[in-house]
């Protein structure tokens, strides 16, 4: 998740972060490295795919092991791996958590899948068969052609996609109409509160807490103030939901 800036050696991060190889973020690698290539034609950034997809595919845990997740994986196609890898030994490290907040409690890694946080997966879901078909198209494309048309290597303009945030294939007067309606007398955009969090409050208890009902759970105690899912239908002003709205009607506009 994080490196050194003397060595750029993987890191420790947060106390729920260890030092160690993150699948996911491996994965997440090769698909950059891949559009890096076709954005200049550099074979350079595909030299290193073999190997993390061997990794990649080397981490995939037994069902005996997938068991132990409170999590489902309901891809066929993707298998179950640790998050977290330690560099040296290439054995997984699994987060716990002690305690009901940061006065009294604590993480710390194991080997063990069982009882792992809620609020920060310890495994991730991988689609490596994905990944090896990307690196194969990517092996079939003509070099030629991605230097050619590289917007790097261009001597001059090269125009940008039209919209920075992600707009629909198309927008009707239908979907326009329905927009507007939705805004109250006020004129904003009202909309149920996906995150909350608990107000801060001092804490006044001493001494640690051997308390394993927050084990699992998104949030510790009343002074955990962590995000967590919102259940109660608290309603509030979203930017996610005002960029969405605005973005389809300009979509529509743009005809």
């Amino acid at each position: 998740d994080q490196y050194t800036v003397e060595d750029l050696n993987p890191a420790h991060g947060r106390t729920y972060e260890p030092r160690s190889i993150n699948t996911g973020t491996t994965a997440r690698g090769i698909n950059l490295m891949i559009e890096y290539y076709k954005l200049t034609g550099d074979a350079r950034f595909l030299s290193g795919i073999p190997a993390a997809l061997r990794f990649l595919d080397s981490m995939k845990l037994p069902d005996s092991e997938v068991a132990k997740w409170h999590r489902k994986n309901n891809n066929p196609d993707a298998f179950v791996a640790p998050r977290f890898i330690t560099p040296e030994t290439g054995t997984p490290q699994y987060v716990h958590r002690v305690g009901s907040n940061t006065q009294n409690g604590h993480y710390y890694f194991d080997q063990n899948l069982e009882g792992t946080i809620g609020h920060y997966g310890s495994a991730q879901i991988l689609n490596t068969k994905v990944l090896h078909k990307r690196y194969a198209e990517a092996l079939k494309l003509n070099r030629e052609d991605l230097v050619k048309n590289s917007p790097f290597l261009a001597k001059g303009l090269v125009p940008l996609k039209k919209y920075y945030t992600a707009a629909p294939e198309s927008a009707t007067a239908e979907d326009v109409t329905a927009i507007v309606k939705a805004l109250d007398p006020r004129g904003i955009w009202i909309t149920p509160l996906k995150t909350t969090s608990n107000p801060y409050a001092p804490y006044t208890v001493d001494g640690p807490s051997d308390s394993k009902e927050y084990i699992m759970t998104m949030v510790g105690d009343e002074h955990d103030t962590s995000p967590y899912p919102c259940t109660t239908g608290e309603m509030c002003i979203s930017v996610a939901e005002y960029i969405s709205n605005m973005i389809t009607c300009i979509k529509y506009l743009d005809k």
